[in-house]
């Protein structure tokens, strides 16, 4: 019988490898994300846990990786402040210090968050009836700073 569940748990611990593998073959996933995803297809908490160890000790799953991905694809197709992607990132399950050293890596090599609100701030002027206010409030809610929408929206009036 020991013999059976040791087979059993060695059965399932290799077809979630699989399965976690698949899904990383697609896009990076955070941690968080590919365990909800494994536990979505039942696999038992314990196989998860030690299947993810062993991506992440081999390099193959990593939550800093994955945040560098997500925020540079958020910020080529709709650039946000640093507060909000701050906030995208905690709600993948990526941790606050990985999030903020992942940001102020992006934008020190961006320039500078000023260019990221030119940006945005160039979408949004670019739809019909757009005002300077309105423009305003759409760059704070992508979690751009008062001083830099001010800086940027004072530049366009």
């Amino acid at each position: 019988e020991q013999e059976f569940h040791d087979l059993r748990s060695q059965l399932l611990g290799v077809q979630c490898r699989s399965k976690a593998l698949d899904v990383l073959a697609r896009r990076e996933h955070s941690r968080f994300e590919l365990e909800v995803k494994l536990t979505q297809k039942d696999f038992p908490q314990e196989i998860i846990s030690k299947e993810l160890d062993r991506l992440e000790s081999s390099g193959l799953l990593s939550d800093y990786r994955f945040a560098q991905q997500y925020v540079m694809s958020r910020q080529r197709k709709n650039p946000e402040g640093p507060s909000l992607l701050s906030a995208r990132l905690a709600s993948k399950g990526i941790d606050r210090e990985t999030a903020r050293d992942v940001i102020d890596q992006w934008f020190r090599e961006e320039d500078s968050v000023k260019e990221a609100v030119e940006r945005a701030a160039a979408k949004a002027f670019r739809k019909k009836g757009a005002t300077p206010e309105s423009v305003r409030l759409e760059l704070q809610k992508k979690g751009f700073s008062r001083a830099d929408v001010q800086y940027v929206t004072c530049r366009t009036e």
